[in-house]
């Protein structure tokens, strides 16, 4: 079958068949759950909420310190669609569940519309319906969306569509570079250091053009636009994490992501489909085009450097080396199936496409919220039983950022979380597993309502029960309520 020659009806029926797959992986989660996906749910709501609050966007809302370390790029658009009647419910719903569908639809089209992934026998259109099968068995892409990385999606849709308009060679890719910078720091300077070393690979070359001149000129106009809207929050947004960025070492932070090899294992076949892709790609650029490295290259190749090197936050960049390694792997599933036209070996090709299909959706299967229904009802409820106002301590380490999500007129308050108590982990395990004279100092003078969930009980068992049995901690709506009475 020569894939040149399919209609362009047959190509578009296609294109909605592998629409209508992406769309029901990632929506079959809002049927499965009754409540949102992922640890920073309730993290996002209260956001959205605080900043909703606040008008006209790019302004600062009334939230709580920690929180002032998030970019307000994401909450430019989310205040705009919560002013206009959207729910902040629907942001971590059904819209959440949305936005990785459109993020493969926006890659797809950018990989279809740019000349790095054109000839060699890759039609534009084929490259753009792969990339979109592509989309659909990342595992790192899913995993990604379960953990409801809100702002590095955001970020990451912003900066396909500045590497398209690059493509285009329109001026208007600045806008969503500035976007991007402003949305989410870790793909921000990915697309920094990225369009950095493009601007070196051209300097030689381009040096006395006005074309040249004019991007540096913009470039530079954004950064510092860029930097202009992180200068009410730099110290918490930028200068803490300076001093980390390029440090290796076993005091860099890793991220909240699973290690390389895991996804080695998963998606080892198309991990490898995607360096092919590279690799020929690149060949090409250099030989028949005599064109240098892209900034597709590039975007990949800092990746690489952040995960291989392990430099800061290197398991989160995984999602960055992948979402940008999977048009290339479209482009060498086009390549290979356009040059290696012997049966058997098609039959291969298409049989390695399937047990990636497999262990993409077994991985997908696996992956199981950590949240429970009847914990999620105590969640939204727990507003309705504690004072508007109150101080809050949730006893475990799992549910705060849900109860912060649902409860953001309270102070909330978790073992090492929002800083409130200002209790460091010892002192924590101190109030949690010490005796009743050891733990009355934490509570002598003030008034905390403490969230006892079903997790606590699990996980403390025994001294769960000794605990809720201190003298300087009475019911409000056992076993679930109390509060400090030692006032």
């Amino acid at each position: 079958m020569d894939l040149a020659r399919i209609s362009r009806g047959k190509a578009a029926l296609l294109s909605a068949g592998l629409l209508l797959l992406l769309l029901l992986r990632y929506f079959q989660t809002y049927f499965q759950y009754d409540f949102p996906l992922g640890y920073d749910a309730g993290i996002y709501r209260y956001l959205f909420l605080k900043h909703g609050a606040a008008f006209p966007p790019f302004v600062l809302g009334d939230v709580a310190p920690w929180a002032r370390g998030h970019p307000l790029g994401l909450f430019f658009f989310t205040t705009i669609l919560m002013k206009l009647g959207v729910p902040a419910d629907w942001l971590v719903g059904w819209i959440w569940n949305l936005v990785p569908v459109v993020l493969v639809c926006l890659l797809a089209v950018a990989a279809g519309r740019s000349p790095v992934f054109a000839g060699a026998g890759a039609a534009r259109w084929l490259v753009g319906c792969a990339t979109l099968l592509m989309g659909l068995l990342s595992a790192a892409l899913f995993d990604g969306f379960f953990a409801m990385y809100w702002k590095t999606f955001a970020a990451l849709l912003w900066m396909t569509l500045t590497f398209l308009l690059l493509d285009l060679k329109s001026p208007w890719a600045a806008l969503p570079a500035f976007l991007t910078l402003v949305t989410h720091h870790q793909t921000g300077l990915l697309l920094a250091l990225t369009l950095g070393l493009l601007w070196l690979v051209h300097i030689r070359r381009d040096f006395r053009s006005s074309r040249w001149l004019v991007a540096t000129a913009v470039g530079a106009l954004v950064c510092v636009f860029a930097a202009f809207l992180y200068l009410p929050v730099w110290e918490e947004a930028i200068g803490i994490h300076l001093d980390r960025l390029f440090r290796r070492g076993a005091d860099v932070p890793a991220g909240s992501f699973p290690e390389a090899m895991h996804y080695v294992r998963i998606s080892g076949i198309l991990l490898a489909a995607g360096a092919f892709g590279f690799a020929h790609s690149l060949q090409r650029s250099f030989t028949e085009h005599r064109r240098s490295l892209t900034h597709w290259h590039l975007a990949v190749l800092v990746a690489l450097a952040f995960v291989v090197f392990r430099l800061y936050f290197y398991r989160r960049f995984f999602l960055h080396l992948d979402f940008f390694f999977l048009p290339f792997a479209a482009y060498a599933c086009v390549v290979l199936f356009r040059r290696l036209k012997a049966a058997p070996v098609r039959i291969a090709l298409a049989a390695l496409i399937a047990v990636q299909t497999f262990l993409s959706f077994e991985s997908a299967q696996a992956r199981v919220p950590k949240m429970d229904a009847d914990t999620f009802a105590i969640v939204t409820q727990a507003a309705q039983v504690i004072p508007a106002g109150a101080q809050v301590l949730v006893l475990e380490s799992e549910s705060p950022p849900w109860f912060l999500g649902w409860m953001p007129d309270h102070d909330v308050g978790g073992p090492g979380l929002f800083g409130s108590p200002s209790w460091d982990l010892s002192q924590w395990e101190t109030f949690l597993y010490g005796t009743n004279g050891e733990r009355r100092p934490f509570l002598e003078g003030r008034e905390y309502y403490l969230i006892a969930t079903p997790l606590f009980h699990r996980y403390y068992g025994e001294q769960a029960r000794a605990f809720l049995a201190d003298p300087c901690i009475e019911p409000v709506a056992a076993p679930i309520y109390y509060r400090s009475a030692c006032l």
